[in-house]
């Protein structure tokens, strides 16, 4: 299960404040289910092994779960939506499973950073909504790929997003109200309220986390080579 995003805070500090800015940049090669790469603005597939990816040219694995519905694995849905367009993927997204927002955030990132910085954390809340409402499901499955994900496609995009703290917290009230009006036709809100409420407070709590620890986070990050915005 994927830590609170309360306590993951430390986690995306470091990504975010800590070492040289990364020389990850997307797009990223994809890696389909044959193993071979499958276009040029997908998700590039990576060793998860701790707080960061190590390089875009790591491999791994997933090992895909049951799909709990009918309509195809974690790992058959990534090659499905890198052939996507950022049009063809934001259609009905609300009814998709989570990964679609995080081809969303890889698409955009080049083009369109702070709509990057949204869809991604949108991707976040989602998928841990989804991840908390299924305990049970198989690690080697969506917990993984989550994991992969927020190595992968979270490093660049914290390193750009917590540039300007006051734009970041501005972005999470956005993503919060987008999936406060929006439906999930992927994991019901009225089945479990309860693990919807937890994972929106601690997205909540991390907005007010990175708000009151904004004047160190930007200290660290200048210290570590990298951009504050203004």
């Amino acid at each position: 299960m994927p830590v609170p995003f309360y306590l993951a805070l430390p986690l995306v500090l470091s990504i975010a404040t800590a070492g040289s800015p990364s020389s990850q940049h997307f797009p990223f090669p994809f890696l389909g289910a044959n193993g071979s790469a499958s276009g040029d603005t997908g998700i590039a597939a990576a060793d998860f092994s701790g707080a960061q990816a190590h390089s875009s040219q790591s491999s791994f694995k997933i090992i895909s779960e049951k799909p709990p519905k009918e309509i195809g694995s974690p790992s058959s849905l990534q090659q499905m939506f890198d052939h996507q367009t950022v049009d063809q993927l934001k259609q009905n997204i609300e009814s998709k499973h989570p990964i679609a927002y995080y081809f969303v955030a890889v698409k955009l990132f080049k083009q369109d950073k702070e709509e990057a910085v949204f869809w991604y954390y949108l991707g976040q809340l989602r998928y841990r909504y989804y991840l908390a409402a299924n305990p049970n499901i198989d690690p080697t499955g969506d917990p993984a790929l989550f994991a992969s994900l927020s190595s992968v496609v979270g490093t660049p995009i914290n390193e750009y997003a917590f540039g300007n703290i006051q734009k970041l917290a501005a972005t999470i009230d956005r993503v919060l109200a987008w999936d406060e009006c929006h439906a999930n036709g992927y994991t019901s809100k009225a089945k479990h309220p309860a693990e919807l409420k937890t994972v929106r407070r601690g997205l909540k709590e991390l907005k007010e986390k990175i708000l009151q620890d904004q004047d160190q986070i930007r200290k660290k990050r200048s210290q570590s080579g990298f951009e504050n915005r203004p």
